[in-house]
């Protein structure tokens, strides 16, 4: 099974991602924000449910995007396509 997400938003210290997995769990919303934040360089993570969008502001000097994309994976979200936080189209295919 594919899961699509997609990049919004690619600013310096700031990335808005549309989280499939995030999107109609509240739950999952809450775990993501919580273990998220306590990440090195993260200073800051919003979850909206209703709508899949996650706000993550974050120290540049400490992380990158592609650094807090992989976080996101490691919590278990993204497990399908991952989004390209230069702010490009979202990546289609399978995680290897």
């Amino acid at each position: 099974m594919s899961i699509s997400a997609s990049c919004v938003q690619a600013l310096e210290g700031r990335l808005r991602l549309k989280i499939p997995e995030v999107k109609g769990a509240p739950f999952r919303a809450r775990e993501l924000v919580h273990n998220l934040a306590q990440s090195p360089g993260v200073d800051e993570v919003a979850a909206n449910s209703i709508t899949g969008s996650v706000l993550i502001l974050y120290n540049p000097r400490l992380i990158g995007p592609e650094e807090v994309v992989l976080a996101i994976q490691e919590i278990g979200c993204l497990q399908g396509p991952q989004p390209r936080p230069d702010g490009g189209e979202k990546i289609t295919g399978e995680k290897s």
